[in-house]
């Protein structure tokens, strides 16, 4: 866990500290779980371009090589001997 400073409003705190009072909890523990509540907490982060690229295909990786190659040779632009 790390630790943050915050700055509230006057208002706000007040009424943080009236929850925390109800709770009996602190206030940073009511920080916390609000911020939890919002945004999550210890969810694995999900990277952001997976699956986009879903052809639907099961066999594509194991034929790249293949497809490229049929690819390259359709292309007239393509320059062969590299």
């Amino acid at each position: 866990m790390k630790r943050t400073t915050i700055t509230l409003s006057d208002d706000l705190l007040t009424r943080v500290r009236l929850e925390a009072d109800r709770r009996r909890a602190s206030v940073s523990q009511i920080v916390r779980e609000t911020l939890a509540a919002k945004y999550g907490a210890g969810a694995p982060r999900r990277i952001s371009f997976i699956g986009i690229g879903d052809s639907g295909d099961p066999t594509l990786a194991s034929r790249f090589d293949e497809i490229l190659a049929a690819e390259r040779a359709a292309d007239p632009e393509y320059d062969l001997s590299r």
